[in-house]
């Protein structure tokens, strides 16, 4: 079963994506909250997808009325890795292509010194 925790696409009205929707669905929305808390105490989650900077989702669940009748289930996430948190793809591209740049120099340095 796949469910769409943050909307879809078909449904643009109900939505999830920016930081007040997000705060309006964690933060006073019950039935959501209800229905989230529900699922999450006897379900397995696996998370895909991205988050704004503070993860309400993941707030949510670390509430202690949620651990509490939640730690038995265990879930699973996707995650994004440090290294590209900050910057966009393109940029990452650039620095591993000057990284790479960097480390022929090396070794065509090396050579030309123990070599000629």
């Amino acid at each position: 079963m796949v469910l769409k925790l943050h909307g879809d696409v078909k449904d643009v009205e109900n939505i999830i994506l920016t930081q007040e929707q997000y705060n309006k669905s964690y933060l006073l929305d019950t039935t959501f909250q209800k229905d989230f808390f529900t699922l999450l105490e006897s379900k397995i989650f696996l998370f895909l997808g991205c988050s704004l900077e503070q993860d309400r989702t993941m707030e949510f669940m670390s509430r202690p009325e949620v651990i509490k009748w939640t730690q038995h289930v265990k879930n699973y996430a996707f995650m994004v890795s440090p290294v590209f948190r900050f910057q966009t793809l393109k940029e990452k591209t650039k620095e591993i292509k000057e990284q790479e740049f960097l480390v022929k120099q090396k070794k065509k340095n090396y050579f030309k010194r123990y070599l000629y």
